[in-house]
Parts: C-alpha cells; sequence; structure tokens
C-alpha cells in the first residue's frame, strides 16, 4: 500500500538467504508491528499489525517501504501518539513441501537519519515476543484449544440451527392439519394463517442460525487449517515429523471443508424452508413441503457439526506429532556434518557413524547434540550414548566456538564395615572410573588398626593420639592417609600419618608409614625429611626422630684462602699460601709455602684455632709431621695445641717454607660462617 506523503519512512530490503549447505529454499518472512499504527492527517490505517512476505528460492532483494519510528502524527487505535515503535521479523522457509520456523526473531527499530535496513544483517533474538514467545509444544496445545473453540461453536450453532429447523417442520406440519380441517371453516383457514406465519418466523430463525453456522464452521476451518500448519511447521522444526504434521494439518483441512459445506447447506435449506413457510398462508401443501426442507436443514446442520469435531480430531493429531517430533530431535546421515555449522536452535540425534564423520565432534561416539542461543551466544551440548555411560561435552561462544569441555558423571560407592563413601569420577579418555580421596572428617579415639577406607583423617586432638591407639608417636596430632588395594575393607592397606602438632620439634619432619598385608600391620617406619643450608658452605641435615634433632648428613665448605689469618711474624711466599676446608667431619690444612721471618717471628704459632671455629680438631693435642726437603731436617712436626696451630721449632723451617697437606677429625658443629675467603667453587 502506498503510505501519505508527509509520512516518515524507510526501506526494509528482504532476501532469500542460504542455510547451512548454502542451499537457497524459499522464506517467508511475517512482519509484526509492536502497535497499530495510523496517519492522524487521513485517519488511514499504514500497516496492518501483521503482513506476510514470501520470497521464492529464486527470488531477488524485495523492499518494503515502512513507516520510520522516528517520525511524527502517527496514533494507535485509541487515539494517543505513537513514537519509537519497532518491527518484529520471523523467518520461515519451505522444506519438501512444510514452511519451518528458522528459530527466534529479528527486531527491526532503525535509528533517526536510517533510510535502508537490510535484514539478513540484523541479529536473531533468542526470544520472540507476544504469540510467538511459546515453545513447539505449547504452540501445537494452542493450535488445539483454538480447533476445539471454534469447533464447538460451529458444532452449537448447527445444533441450534437443526432445532429451529425442526421447530419449523412442527409448525409447518400444524399448519398442515389446520388447513385440512378448515374445508368450509373460517376459523380453520385462520388457525391454518397463524400456523403458516409462526412456521415463517422459526424458519427464518432456522435461516439467520443457519448462517451463522456457516460463519462459525468458516472460521474453523481457517483457523484450524491456518494453526494446524503452524503446528506442522514447528513439528517440522521441532522433530523433522514436518510431513507427518502436514499430513495431519490436510485432514483438518478436509474436515473444515466438509464443515464448510454441510453449514452451506444448512443455510441453504433453512432460507427454503423459510421461504416455504411464508407462503404457508395461501398453500398448505407449500407447507408440507417446507417441512421437509426444514427437516434436510436440520440434518445438514447435524452433519455440519460432525465435520467440526473431525476437524478437532484433526488438530489434535497435528499437537500429537508436533509434541512427538520435539523430542525426537533431527536424524542426522552417516555421512555426518560440521559441527561448526549447526547453529540452528535444535536437538539433533547422531548414530556411531555420523559422529564419526562428522568434522569438529568431541567425541567419535553417539549422542545427541542440543544447540541453543542464549543472548546472542551460541551454545552446543553433546551427551554421548554408550554402555560407559553418560558423558557430557559442551561449548560455546561465536565465530568460532571455543574448545569442548568434558562434564564427567560422578559414582559415590558407600562401603561396609568402615565410615563414609568413596567417590569416583568417570575418565573419558580411557573409559574407566578414577577414585577420588575423599575427606572423613575426624579420627576422635578410633584405634587406627580399623581405618582401613581410602580417603583422609585428622587428628586435631594431640591427646587422642596413643600407642595403645595403634598411632607412630604419642600425643602427636596430624592427618592420617589411607589407600586401600583390593576391593575388600581388609587385605592389603597402606597408612601414612604425618605430625602436625602436640610433639615439640616433630612436626613436619617427616612422615610415618605402615603395611597391613593378609589382614595383618606391620610396624610403623620414619621416613624423614632433608633440610639443605647454603649459609656457609652446602650442609644436608635429615631428621632424627628418636633424638628429636636434625643429624648432619653431608656438609662442604669448599677451600677458603686464610693466609690473611697468619699470625705472629709467619710470612706467605704469595698470596694464596694457606688454605682450609671441611668435608662432612674431616677438615684439610693445605700449606703453600709460608715461613719464619728470623727475629721477626716471635712464636712456633702460626695460625690462632679461634679464628676457625667448626674446623678445630677433636682432641686435646694433634700431631702431624710435615717433610721439609732439607738433608739437616728432614721432618717437622706440626701441633694444634692451647689454641694454636704451631711448629714444634720454627728454627727448623727451611728457608724456602713449609709445604704440606695436613688432615684431622672434628666433632664440632658446622659453623655458622666461614673463614677467609673462597677459592674455588664447592663441587657438585
Amino acid at each position: 500500500m502506498s503510505l501519505p506523503a508527509d509520512v516518515l519512512t524507510f526501506d526494509l530490503v528482504l532476501e532469500v538467504p542460504a542455510d547451512h549447505t548454502g542451499e537457497k529454499l524459499a522464506t517467508r518472512y511475517t512482519l509484526i508491528s509492536s502497535t497499530e499504527l495510523i496517519h492522524l492527517a487521513s485517519d488511514a490505517r499504514l500497516v496492518p499489525e501483521t503482513t506476510r512476505h514470501e520470497l521464492a528460492a529464486t527470488a531477488g532483494p524485495k523492499t518494503v517501504t515502512l513507516p520510520h519510528p522516528a517520525g511524527t502524527g502517527i496514533v494507535d487505535a485509541h487515539g494517543a501518539d505513537v513514537t519509537d515503535w519497532r518491527y518484529e521479523v520471523i523467518e520461515h522457509r519451505k522444506r519438501n513441501g512444510v514452511w519451518a520456523p528458522v528459530g527466534g526473531t529479528r527486531i527491526v527499530q532503525p535509528l533517526p537519519g536510517v533510510t535502508e535496513v537490510r535484514l539478513a544483517a540484523l541479529p536473531i533474538e533468542e526470544k520472540p515476543l507476544d504469540e510467538h514467545r511459546v515453545t513447539p509444544a505449547d504452540r501445537a496445545i494452542s493450535v488445539r484449544d483454538d480447533a476445539e473453540r471454534y469447533a464447538s461453536a460451529a458444532a452449537g450453532s448447527a445444533a441450534s440451527a437443526g432445532d429451529s429447523a425442526l421447530s419449523t417442520s412442527r409448525d409447518a406440519s400444524a399448519a398442515i392439519d389446520a388447513a385440512s380441517s378448515a374445508a368450509g371453516s373460517r376459523d380453520g383457514a385462520q388457525d391454518a394463517e397463524r400456523g403458516a406465519e409462526r412456521a415463517r418466523v422459526d424458519a427464518e430463525k432456522a435461516r439467520d442460525l443457519s448462517a451463522t453456522a456457516k460463519t462459525d464452521a468458516q472460521t474453523a476451518r481457517d483457523t484450524a487449517v491456518a494453526k494446524a500448519s503452524d503446528a506442522g511447521s514447528f513439528a517440522g522444526n521441532a522433530a523433522g515429523s514436518a510431513s507427518d504434521a502436514a499430513s495431519a494439518a490436510s485432514s483438518a483441512n478436509t474436515a473444515r471443508d466438509d464443515a464448510s459445506t454441510h453449514a452451506s447447506g444448512a443455510a441453504r435449506a433453512a432460507t427454503n424452508a423459510a421461504t416455504s413457510a411464508s407462503a404457508a398462508g395461501t398453500s398448505a401443501s407449500d407447507a408440507a413441503s417446507d417441512r421437509g426442507r426444514a427437516e434436510t436443514a436440520k440434518a445438514d446442520a447435524e452433519s455440519a457439526r460432525a465435520g467440526a469435531q473431525d476437524a478437532k480430531s484433526a488438530a489434535e493429531t497435528a499437537r500429537d506429532l508436533a509434541l512427538a517430533g520435539q523430542f525426537n530431535g533431527t536424524l542426522i546421515s552417516s555421512a555426518g556434518v560440521d559441527f561448526n555449522t549447526l547453529t540452528t536452535p535444535g536437538v539433533y540425534r547422531f548414530a556411531t557413524a555420523a559422529a564419526a564423520a562428522s568434522a569438529n565432534a568431541p567425541v567419535p561416539n553417539a549422542g545427541i547434540l542440543t544447540v541453543v542461543s542464549v543472548n546472542g551466544v551460541m551454545h552446543q551440548r553433546f551427551d554421548t550414548v554408550s554402555t560407559n555411560g553418560v558423558v557430557t561435552y559442551v561449548r560455546s561462544g561465536n565465530a568460532p566456538l571455543r574448545a569442548w569441555r568434558a562434564i564427567t558423571n560422578q559414582r559415590i560407592a558407600n562401603t561396609a564395615g568402615a565410615p563414609g563413601a568413596e567417590v569416583f569420577i568417570f575418565d573419558d579418555v580411557n573409559a574407566r572410573e578414577l577414585g577420588l580421596v575423599p575427606f572423613h572428617g575426624e579420627l576422635g579415639t578410633a584405634d587406627l588398626n580399623a581405618v582401613t577406607l581410602t580417603g583422609a583423617y585428622a587428628q586435631q586432638t594431640a591427646g587422642a593420639a596413643t600407642l595403645a591407639r595403634n598411632y607412630p608417636i604419642a600425643s602427636g596430632g596430624g592427618v592420617l592417609e589411607v589407600v586401600r588395594l583390593g576391593g575388600s575393607s581388609g587385605g592389603r592397606v597402606l597408612q601414612r600419618y604425618t605430625v602436625q602438632n602436640g610433639v615439640a620439634g616433630a612436626i613436619m619432619r617427616g612422615i610415618y608409614e605402615r603395611r597391613m598385608w593378609d589382614g595383618a600391620w606391620g610396624p610403623w617406619y620414619f621416613i624423614a625429611t632433608q633440610r639443605v643450608d647454603q649459609t656457609a658452605g652446602r650442609a644436608i641435615y635429615t631428621w632424627d626422630d628418636l633424638n628429636n634433632r636434625e643429624q648432619l648428613i653431608y656438609g662442604d665448605t669448599g677451600w677458603r684462602n686464610i693466609t690473611a689469618l697468619l699470625v705472629n711474624g709467619w710470612l706467605p711466599n704469595s698470596a694464596s699460601s694457606l688454605f682450609i676446608r671441611r668435608v662432612s667431619s674431616q677438615v684439610f690444612l693445605r700449606i703453600v709455602g709460608i715461613k719464619n721471618d728470623g727475629a721477626n717471628t716471635s712464636s712456633d704459632a702460626f695460625l690462632d684455632t679461634a679464628a676457625i671455629p667448626g674446623f678445630r680438631g677433636a682432641g686435646s693435642q694433634n700431631w702431624h709431621a710435615v717433610a721439609t726437603g732439607s738433608a739437616s731436617n728432614p721432618a717437622i712436626l706440626v701441633r694444634e695445641q692451647a689454641g694454636a696451630l704451631s711448629v714444634a721449632n720454627r728454627a727448623q723451617t727451611p728457608s724456602g717454607g713449609l709445604f704440606a697437606t695436613l688432615t684431622w677429625p672434628t666433632d664440632e658443629t658446622w659453623p655458622t660462617t666461614l673463614p677467609g675467603t673462597a677459592n674455588g667453587a664447592i663441587p657438585v
């Protein structure tokens, strides 16, 4: 329709889109205005509330000119100004002769200044508005209810027409009887005239009611056909049962046509009865004929009612087909499909072969794919179907969809003979169950010999941990871990206990472990932790649980240059003449040329041991023979005594200096600081 010149308009361009396979199908666009639009100046209705535009599969773009929501001078049916309205467009595609909705709606509401909108560029909204905000099942039920309502109205009107026609028949018969008895009687003739008048009035009522029956039956037929067609469309989209729903709709169409035919016959018969009854005043024989026509009208009205009942049954069949198809889903062929292209909301069924042949499937297994769109974001869910149980995969997103995530099922099994339960989760990669470690809570006063169920337990009361209850250490609160091998509560069990409170110094220094084998518990064994300290060289300690202390098991200070610690006038041959090193409990002293300076050397002692804590010998005296290389004095003694390292007689020191490597044991604790400076690195 053309719009008045002063109406602001825009062009809506409709096109035939291609589906996910690239095929173009005939497309029907249903345009719904959010309100009735009336031109105030001319009182002309601008756009019907609902219009349809059908495009053949080969059709080019179609332009529809519509009032612009930014326009003025537009009112609704109540005369109220309307601004900023919008249009909704619902898309159907025709496949195998059946119209099926694409799903969702597109909202058309151009901004001021926009003169053209291409529908294909607009997003599909998830939730349709108004009467379209229903599921396929609800739509089918609505079809049934509407069909019942219109069919019942048609049947009721037809029945009323039949009753009135029957009354016409009775009055016409009375007119005949009166006329027969009026052979020479004026009164009898008058009775016949009055009877004929009543027949005429009743026949006119029958005519009017039959006309109403015709109208109602026609409405029932049109409504049932349209709604049964919609039900078939929705059923086709929901379940792939479009052909069955179409057949049901065709049955409904036929039934409605029958109802219309019978109601029309009733109307014609009633009209004839009225005409004949009007003539009964002049001819009693005509009244008798009218009675026959009235009876025919009654029979036709009854037939119309039966046809309406058939239409109701057909609508219910269409509803049942729609409901059944909604849950069956669309069966994907064995050729497979790309999961990324399945973006139309619905349910899709895959056999194993179809899933294996499909691209971007989470697994090559039989299953059911559910596709929904939430706020424009696509969501896919794939439920596998196998003897291993149900595993669900989900993903979402737009162009492209994100990676699949598995949501596995869990099983909780109660175990006899022990508190709590074990928890299992299904491993979809290896098709097996994996056990999870549950936390069973507080041990309280339980005997550890009786705790054999896999899981973790806590003992927060140190006093409850006693040797009598088979704890590895008394008064040691902590955590118990239990691993049971096999299905029975006894047999083979591993227990680990970690002390966390109650025993000074023992907290987290190691774990206690024991095993039950064939029902007999073994002793607790302590598995100590180690500590590495590199504050002074490198020292490694393990925990001694019997003495509740650390035990040095290895240490190395590396070589230390202590030439600067020479005392009493002793001189080095160079800046690097005296070195010391400790490895575990053994000390090494390397002398690389030190000598006395005659009168300037005041003592036989060349090193104070107070300067080397952690390196001193274990006894009160340690003697070492050192070769001098001199023929007259081939050896000289070096001793540790009175807090110093000394030679026995400095006068015997060769002029070239002393050269030697000395070693002795030490029982001192590991030093916290090291003397001198590092000479090289500690070997690894």
